[in-house]
């Protein structure tokens, strides 16, 4: 098994991505599981009440209120909690990330390389990848353009299908 392949898939993100990717991946783990939805307007809305998943995912539903809340400040919220630093601080652990300053060892950035040189599939490989690797062009374009969520009106929630 390789390294990357040993990490979570918030771990995994983050070595990738950094904090920002690891929010998304937990945003669609928790569409998976139906524990949440993105509105074609960028706004993630509460499913279920009870939260379950790991501490990354706790933290994403921690922040989204029943009327649901932009991405954006979904991102800018869980990129700076104490779950985003609990998962930076298990890839110190494994010797990939450095402990004290953001940034990769030598052993991480081999293991990021590893790993973009032959991407997983689903969710692990937009985890790998970023939102560019989600085929569904709209939710895609939900992700990824702030413009194209301003030109939306307030339609009814998509749910999030990826294949595994």
């Amino acid at each position: 098994m390789t390294r990357a392949a040993a990490l979570s898939l918030h771990e995994l993100s983050y070595l990738c991505g950094g904090p920002r990717r690891a929010v998304l991946t937990a945003v669609l783990a928790l569409c998976q599981s139906e524990q949440l939805e993105i509105g074609a307007d960028g706004r993630a809305h509460r499913l279920d009440e009870v939260g379950w998943g790991d501490a990354l995912e706790q933290a994403v539903l921690d922040v989204v209120p029943s009327a649901g809340l932009e991405l954006e400040s979904i991102v800018d919220a869980v990129a700076e909690s104490k779950a985003m630093r609990a998962t930076r601080g298990m890839l110190a652990a494994r010797g990939l990330a450095l402990r004290w300053f953001p940034g990769l060892t030598g052993a991480g950035r081999r293991a990021r390389h590893e790993v973009l040189t032959n991407p997983p599939e689903g969710l692990r490989r937009i985890a790998v990848l970023g939102a560019e690797a989600i085929q569904d062009a709209q939710l895609r374009r939900t992700l990824t353009d702030p413009t194209y969520r301003q030109r939306l009106t307030l339609t009814p929630c998509q749910t999030v299908e990826l294949t595994p």
